[in-house]
């Protein structure tokens, strides 16, 4: 779907649920505007922004660390800013609802259903770099499953329903 020229937001309002043919998208690009990719409900990306790191400090290392595994091994998109950041791609289970940040884990962000990420080709609006496949991971097809350890970190606690004796449920 297409970006509000030289912005990282939605062009148009009702962008989560209207369809765009690619010769529209193609068009939009070959003016100087720029795509978006939205996010469906297996979809979880790893936003990893490292300008918002703490001095020092490596969460994305950390992160690994924490879920034993090589994130930084699947699919991704170099970000245009041209610091080291990217959009790491995978997929959960579609019903999994997941946090969209840890505290613990600052300059990263996680996102899926509803949210929106910047596609491969687009310029980024501060530096104009362009936003990139990552050459050293596995291609954009070969999206595979999170690990369960991510997906157990990640996932959002459901709320508790609490009802107070004398409470009509459902008026």
């Amino acid at each position: 779907f297409p970006l509000a020229r030289g912005k990282k937001i939605p062009r148009d309002k009702g962008w989560r649920i209207k369809s765009y043919s690619n010769a529209d998208l193609k068009q939009w690009m070959q003016r100087g505007g720029n795509v978006g990719i939205r996010l469906h409900g297996v979809d979880l990306v790893i936003d990893v922004d490292p300008r918002n790191f703490l001095p020092g400090d490596d969460p994305f290392a950390r992160l690994c660390a924490d879920v034993g595994a090589d994130l930084g091994n699947a699919p991704a998109v170099i970000s245009g800013r041209g610091d080291g950041g990217r959009h790491i791609y995978f997929r959960k289970p579609a019903g999994l609802r997941i946090v969209g940040k840890l505290d613990r884990f600052k300059g990263i962000d996680f996102r899926s259903v509803g949210a929106l990420v910047v596609a491969p080709g687009s310029v980024h609006p501060d530096t104009g770099g362009i936003y990139m496949p990552d050459d050293l991971a596995p291609p954009i097809a070969d999206v595979r499953g999170a690990p369960a350890a991510l997906l157990a970190l990640l996932a959002r606690p459901e709320r508790e329903i609490i009802t107070v004796p004398g409470d009509r449920v459902g008026k």
